[in-house]
């Protein structure tokens, strides 16, 4: 059994949760800013609890930033 925080979700997930592209996630992955696991060649999967905690950093991020 999975709970929700330990749901893994894909990258096409992960966008569509966060109206980008995909290829943003990717590089979100690929520069360590999203924590993600590799399960093939060029597939991922992120845990909801991680993607949880990315957003709240932004959110965090977006307030210190503005005025």
């Amino acid at each position: 059994m999975t709970t929700e925080q330990d749901e893994l979700l894909t990258t096409a997930m992960v966008a569509a949760e966060l109206l980008v592209n995909v290829q943003t996630v990717r590089a979100w992955i690929r520069d360590g800013v999203l924590p993600a696991r590799r399960v093939g060649l060029h597939q991922y999967r992120i845990r909801r609890s991680d993607l949880r905690k990315f957003v709240d950093a932004g959110a965090q991020a977006v307030k210190v930033a503005s005025p």
